[in-house]
């Protein structure tokens, strides 16, 4: 069994993943922000987040964890939805 430095220094690296795909994800959800301007498209798309959430059920090992997966991946989207606005208002 790993001692918890070690676990710690492997949560460390998990971390810095995912920092590393928010900020690209979140690059996106600009351009996303931007399209929906230009577009004069709304902010919220109820199907669209709603698939978005049931998708992510299929890419777990453990589905009984899904229901924290949605909380992260709900929160994950107010955020972009958040940054969204603040683009469009530009």
């Amino acid at each position: 069994m790993k001692d918890i430095t070690e676990l710690r220094k492997e949560i460390d690296l998990l971390d810095k993943r995912l920092v590393e795909i928010l900020e690209k994800r979140f690059k996106v959800v600009k351009a996303i922000g931007e399209y929906k301007k230009i577009n004069h498209l709304p902010i919220f798309d109820k199907e669209r987040e709603k698939f978005v959430l049931e998708s992510k059920k299929e890419l777990l090992t453990k589905e009984e964890d899904f229901e924290y997966y949605k909380r992260i991946f709900q929160l994950i989207m107010d955020i972009s939805k958040e940054m969204e606005k603040w683009k469009i208002s530009l």
